[in-house]
Formats: structure tokens, C-alpha cells, sequence
């Protein structure tokens, strides 16, 4: 498996309603360089429709990896944990 050049994390929080549009800005540009960069969501927990929008979004345009935490776990550790689970060079 070749490993992407650029990974893009998401750190997000109850943010559905802006994550969409910029989902698809980011699978837009991803797609002109296939393979090349991955899109990680690392959500936090999220109580609003930020599953369900991610969910939409890799359906749609795909190349979208989605984590979701079982309980929020602040700001600095869903940073570190979206970086570990990054696979770009």
C-alpha cells in the first residue's frame, strides 16, 4: 500500500453544520491528487450531526477517514491521537 504525501486532519466537535461544505472542498482537491493525500475527521465526541454529515460526505466523495472518540477527550489528546492515526509521510 503506497502511503499519501499529505494527510489533512479535521479535529471537530460539534461542527456538522460547517464540516460539510469543507468536506467537500478538501475531496475536491484530494481527487485531483489521488492517492497522494488523505482526509482524517477525528471527531471528538460529537453530540450533533457530525456522524451522520462525515457519513454523507465519504459516501459522496469517499478518500474520507472518520474516527470517532467514545467520549470527548479534549482538544490537545484528539490532536495527538488524529496525528498517530495519520499515515502521510
Amino acid at each position: 500500500m503506497n502511503r499519501p504525501l499529505i494527510s489533512i486532519s479535521i479535529l471537530t466537535f460539534n461542527r456538522g453544520k460547517y464540516l460539510q461544505e469543507m468536506l467537500q472542498s478538501l475531496a475536491a482537491q484530494a481527487r485531483r491528487h489521488a492517492g497522494l493525500v488523505e482526509i482524517i475527521v477525528s471527531d471528538n465526541a460529537s453530540t450533533d450531526e457530525t456522524p451522520a454529515v462525515v457519513d454523507a460526505m465519504s459516501a459522496a466523495c469517499g478518500g474520507i477517514r472518520y474516527h470517532r472518540n467514545e467520549r470527548n477527550l479534549g482538544v490537545i489528546a484528539n490532536y495527538y491521537l488524529a496525528f498517530r492515526r495519520s499515515r502521510g509521510i
